[in-house]
């Protein structure tokens, strides 16, 4: 047996395999309790409807750690049963459930390198969105009269946080990049085009996204997303936990800015000037496909 046959073959990799088996029923039932969940509670504000999400979200993984500790020590046990079955079915039929454990236990070893090579073409394109984000901040400009205004909003809220404010021909909507040092990124001249309300409407959502560290959150998001790429209802529930996200960000930013329609045209006028979007780790004030932000659930 050579190394590459041993190794897909050990406890190890075959308990990942069942994780991986099992992680299709699981994901689906955590997607229909979120389902059903949200419908229960249609009023409620965004920051419950993204903590729920949320929840659901790292329920995945959860679930996923839980079945690999539980299956690992079983899997000596599970080799030797499966063992057993195929010298009994020369004498006797099996049971449809040991024909079906049958059957995927040999099929493991294919299942996981298939899903060994989409994990690896999603860290790629991650990886490479990282990357994009750190040449955004490499070449962005700083902006002098859009820090001035960041800086009065964060010293009216009293904002323990230090953002900066910059321009960049990369991008064609204002977005956030960063965790440990915040930049907020504007298109380059778009100040021209918008109110002195419009540009504190945008920067205050922003700072929202920073304060509720979204930023991260999001990084975290794209990593799960990568693991369990291979299952429809994960990225159903991260579409959820992006756009209650957004909402959340909302609901914070009009708390603050205290105008609900100068909030909306800013928003309006902004998805109006945006043409296509920046890398999938920045959150930005109108990454979405239309205004969501809830009408009735200001906080």
């Amino acid at each position: 047996m050579n190394l590459t046959t041993s190794w897909m073959q050990s406890e190890w990799t075959m308990a990942l395999g069942w994780t991986f088996v099992h992680s299709l029923w699981q994901i689906a039932l955590i997607g229909l309790l979120l389902f059903i969940t949200l419908r229960l509670i249609p009023g409620r504000s965004a920051h419950m409807r993204y903590t729920i999400s949320t929840f659901a979200l790292w329920m995945i993984v959860v679930s996923a750690l839980a079945t690999f500790m539980v299956m690992l020590p079983d899997t000596r046990a599970m080799k030797e049963i499966t063992g057993k079955l195929v010298l009994v079915s020369t004498y006797e039929p099996l049971s449809l459930t040991a024909r079906i454990s049958a059957w995927l236990e040999v099929r493991i070893p294919m299942m996981l390198t298939i899903w060994s090579a989409g994990v690896t073409i999603l860290m790629i394109r991650l990886a490479f969105s990282l990357g994009w984000v750190r040449h955004m901040r490499n070449t962005a400009s700083p902006e002098d009269e859009m820090q001035l205004v960041l800086n009065q909003i964060v010293q009216r809220l009293k904002l323990k946080i230090n953002p900066g404010a910059a321009g960049s021909a990369l991008v064609s909507s204002p977005l956030t990049i960063g965790h440990l040092k915040p930049l907020i990124l504007f298109p380059v001249g778009i100040i021209n085009q918008l109110s002195p309300k419009d540009v504190e409407a945008i920067l205050t959502h922003e700072l929202a996204h920073i304060v509720r560290r979204d930023y991260l959150s999001n990084l975290v998001q794209s990593f799960i997303e990568t693991l369990f790429y291979y299952h429809p209802i994960t990225w159903w529930i991260s579409g959820v936990v992006r756009t209650e996200r957004e909402n959340r960000a909302d609901d914070l930013a009009v708390s603050w800015c205290g105008d609900h329609l100068a909030y909306a045209k800013a928003l309006m006028t902004v998805q109006e000037m945006q043409v296509t979007q920046g890398p999938s780790l920045a959150i930005g004030f109108a990454s979405r496909k239309g205004p969501c932000w809830p009408e009735s659930n200001v906080s």
